[in-house]
């Protein structure tokens, strides 16, 4: 199962957000959100 970029917890697959060609998922919406204000800062965790 994929880890969260965010705060590194288990993914949900249903929630997803593209960077750079590059799918990422999140434990809910609000982690979704703080990556997308700065997904450079994430990205590289993933």
């Amino acid at each position: 199962m994929a880890k969260d970029s965010v705060c590194g917890m288990d993914a949900n697959p249903a929630i997803k957000a593209v960077h750079k060609g590059k799918p990422y998922y999140f434990c809910n919406a609000s982690c979704k959100e703080t990556f997308l204000k700065n997904p450079e800062k994430f990205s590289s965790r993933g």
